[in-house]
């Protein structure tokens, strides 16, 4: 099994590379109203945009490269496929769908998000505040607990490796 990063810069897409490799299902975090991200209508308006990717679905087309990913996803129904392009830029984290493992992007990270420290750990939550002040826990983070996580990690990214 591939040894995975637990902070530090790594691009996404070799980090995205180095996740599919251990054989999990990965889901990417991303923003749709990113420019050149292609989802059909109805995911546009979905925020934040979750997408599951794996080795094993076999998918028609599935491409990772320095600009993003490519694939073809089916419809619910199975009978038609729906092509995405989610480029680099649009994506804020990844995450391991089975043990919630993630890792967050703190350069591409959208305004509704903040990343609290706490200890050891840390926590995105979203930056709308609650009725007591506090920002709110955001489920569709890489961590489903409002608590720290030790399973989230820091990936620090600069726009300009974005723009690659």
């Amino acid at each position: 099994m591939p040894t995975l990063p637990k902070q530090g810069q790594i691009s996404k897409a070799e980090l995205f590379e180095v996740m599919l490799d251990t054989g999990k299902t990965v889901v990417l975090h991303c923003d749709p109203r990113v420019e050149e991200t292609t989802v059909p209508p109805p995911l546009t308006k979905v925020f934040p945009l979750r997408l599951s990717y794996a080795r094993s679905f076999n998918f028609p087309l599935f491409k990772t490269s320095k600009e993003g990913v490519e694939a073809l996803f089916p419809s619910s129904e199975g009978d038609e496929w729906y092509y995405t392009n989610i480029p680099w830029p649009a994506v804020f984290a990844l995450s391991f769908d089975e043990s919630g493992q993630g890792y967050v992007f703190s350069g591409t990270l959208p305004p509704e998000y903040e990343i609290i420290r706490e200890g050891d750990g840390f926590r995105v939550i979203d930056s709308e505040k609650d009725g007591k002040g506090e920002g709110k826990a955001r489920k569709a983070s890489c961590s489903q607990s409002p608590s720290p996580s030790p399973h989230l990690f820091l990936i620090s990214t600069s726009e300009e490796e974005d723009a690659q």
